[in-house]
């Protein structure tokens, strides 16, 4: 089964098109008296997942087995019933057991030793390789048992520009999403050494990329993946992929960095950086920074101006000064 695609760059997918699309991809998949885990962003990302979901869900609910919707936090804080019926339906006053009958939709439980399971291990001289000889510390694979113990998993998530991995997406959601804190670290720390300027936005394979493939290919059953770009401000969808993870996840990652990098004639010496109401602390809200640090002159400010909503009182408003002379993308 290869990968298709719909939509694409400056594209709009609309519903009957979507509809039709995930339908008929859905259709061909081998779910049936199988059991399924759907694995989504949390709401620290920008997606319409109740558009996806609704449709997921309506397709596989009286096919599989069993049917369960892990929440891929890596180690976000958990989300409360209200944020995840918020970010399920759209509504934070439904009931997601009605919206979703016979799902199961739970918080990926990274706290909890008893819900991670040993799939794996990558050795010192493996992880110097993928790295570019950046690490060479081996490290267990742990991943979310409900996701491990289903036979088919898939992935529900848009593809962005991102400052560990280069654009996010696709295997990103088994690792950090739904794995454990040890080998999450050990990824983080290579994005860290590359540095969020000379990583973000890249389409490519990066070493950070090539560690989370080689542990996501550890997880047993059958991976796909629901990969897509969303417009830039809107809930808005340029394209959509199904597939496996790798390949849905190349083809959106083109998309994202064609429509989610912008260029920039000249460095900008002081930038104020809005952060959005979802970064619920400055953890994420540094988001806010490492978009456009690339295009920040050397000696220049960014200054990250938090919501005042009670979601998001723990993320105060910070300054951050750019060493880097890069100025090309945001």
């Amino acid at each position: 089964m290869g990968c298709r695609t719909i939509g694409g760059a400056g594209c709009t997918v609309g519903d009957e098109e979507l509809e039709a699309f995930l339908s008929e991809q859905l259709a061909g998949l081998d779910v049936d008296g199988r059991s399924v885990a759907l694995v989504t962003p949390d709401d620290t990302r920008s997606c319409p997942l109740p558009r996806l979901l609704r449709i997921v869900h309506r397709e596989l609910v009286d096919r599989a087995r069993e049917l369960v919707c892990v929440i891929a936090l890596g180690t976000h804080e958990y989300m409360g019933p209200a944020a995840i019926a918020e970010w399920t339906t759209g509504d934070p006053d439904a009931d997601p057991a009605e919206v979703y009958p016979r799902m199961t939709i739970v918080n990926h439980e990274w706290r909890d030793p008893s819900m991670l399971v040993r799939v794996g291990r990558i050795g010192g001289a493996r992880i110097a390789e993928l790295s570019d000889g950046l690490l060479s510390t081996g490290c267990d694979v742990l991943i979310n048992r409900r996701v491990v113990d289903a036979d088919v998993k898939i992935v529900i998530g848009p593809v962005l520009p991102h400052e560990v991995v280069g654009m996010s997406g696709g295997n990103k959601y088994f690792i950090p999403g739904v794995a454990q804190e040890g080998f999450i670290s050990r990824t983080h720390w290579v994005g860290a050494l590359i540095t969020s300027s000379h990583i973000i936005g890249t389409p490519a394979v990066t070493p950070v990329r090539a560690m989370i493939n080689e542990g996501a290919a550890m997880i047993p059953g059958q991976r796909r993946c629901i990969a897509f770009v969303v417009r830039s401000h809107t809930t808005d969808l340029e394209s959509v992929s199904f597939g496996t993870p790798e390949e849905a996840w190349g083809v959106q990652a083109g998309v994202g960095a064609r429509t989610h990098v912008e260029y920039v004639d000249e460095p900008m010496r002081t930038v104020l950086s809005l952060i959005p109401d979802r970064y619920h602390d400055i953890w994420t809200a540094a988001k806010g920074f490492y978009k456009v640090e690339p295009a920040v002159a050397a000696g220049g400010e960014v200054v990250l101006h938090a919501p005042t909503s009670p979601r998001s009182a723990r993320c105060t408003t910070r300054s951050a000064r750019s060493a880097t002379t890069a100025a090309t993308t945001s």
